[in-house]
């Protein structure tokens, strides 16, 4: 008889902080992993009923899904990305023409003090 350890997903960092195990990690419980998802967000018993070909559709309706979220996310974080640039890039321009604003009056006031 085998005793199955219960499913833990983490363990105690520095400070009392939790800090999730990388899947690359020797104690990483793959199995308990697994069925803590399946806690959170839906019960394996659920789907007994249910036919091989009705999960094979599933399986892969979730992954399109997943591949479309990503591509969303990563359109998403490029045009954040070139909105950041554009702003930086009006700043630079800003802070330059500040600069020569100030350049050319510190000149004026240099002179006038010198007359």
């Amino acid at each position: 008889n085998i005793e199955v350890p219960r499913p833990v997903c983490c363990k105690k960092g520095k400070k009392g902080k939790v800090s999730p195990l990388s899947f690359w990690d020797a104690d990483f419980n793959s199995l308990g992993f697994v069925e803590e998802q399946f806690g959170k967000y839906g019960d394996p018993a659920s789907f007994s009923q249910t036919t091989s070909e009705d999960l094979r559709e599933m399986s892969l309706s979730y992954q399109l899904k997943g591949t479309m979220l990503s591509y969303l996310l990563s359109t998403r974080q490029e045009h954040e990305l070139i909105e950041a640039n554009n702003k930086m890039k009006v700043i630079d321009d800003n802070l330059g023409s500040i600069e020569k604003e100030y350049s050319a009056t510190k000149k004026k006031l240099e002179k006038d003090i010198k007359e």
